[in-house]
């Protein structure tokens, strides 16, 4: 799943991932998916989950195991797929894109830099230092409201808020020198579903950014 700040993205962005996926002997699919300006919260989470049932339901075509299906995401990306991992049941993120007899669950989730609780990334003494109302802004408009602690749609669209003892295990990897999200995101989503998923891991890189090649990745420290 790309990532892209919640904007609108295409499956050709992720494609040269999908393609290393597959070469080391995965079947992968990269997605697309709607979002801000023209659409909230519900829109991108329900094309994600769509997604998912969509390769559930023609799994003997695609030659995959339907109940062998993880997702993995980097930035949003990493938002949206640990929302997979952690939303399944919850109906109002369902949607009805399709195949809605079909489990949207997933059996694994990998994340890179992704956030996890926009109230504690966002609120005043959050984890953001960089940007701070830009990025309050951004949400907000696809959330589809001010920061609140109040606010339903900041809980309901943050996968912290729906950690729970069915979800799948989960791999958490982000940089410390990351200006985008914080790393502290992924640890705090990691203290929620290492106790319920013991075998849930965080990876975290002293230096790498925002970004996803390996080769700009520098220093880890694993749990």
């Amino acid at each position: 799943i790309p990532g892209g700040g919640f904007r609108p993205q295409v499956k050709e962005k992720f494609a040269a991932e999908a393609q290393r996926l597959a070469e080391a002997g995965f079947a992968a699919a990269s997605i697309s998916y709607r979002g801000t300006p023209e659409h909230g919260f519900l829109d991108t989470i329900h094309n994600t989950k769509a997604a998912v049932r969509f390769l559930r339901a023609n799994a003997a075509r695609f030659n995959i195991d339907p109940d062998l299906i993880g997702a993995f995401g980097q930035s949003a990306g990493g938002h949206l797929a640990g929302m997979l991992a952690v939303s399944g049941g919850v109906a109002t993120l369902e949607g009805d894109g399709g195949n809605t007899d079909v489990s949207s669950r997933v059996q694994a989730a990998v994340t890179f830099a992704g956030p996890f609780d926009f109230i504690s990334r966002l609120g005043p003494e959050g984890h953001q230092r960089v940007r701070l109302e830009e990025r309050r802004e951004r949400i907000g408009n696809w959330l589809g409201g001010p920061l609140s602690e109040n606010n339903a749609a900041w809980k309901l669209g943050s996968p912290y808020y729906h950690v729970s003892e069915d979800d799948p295990p989960m791999l958490l990897v982000h940089c410390k020198d990351d200006e985008s999200v914080p790393y502290q995101q992924s640890i705090q989503m990691f203290d929620a579903i290492k106790v319920l998923r013991p075998e849930s891991r965080l990876l975290l890189f002293e230096k790498g950014g925002h970004g996803i090649r390996g080769s700009s990745l520098v220093g880890d420290e694993a749990w």
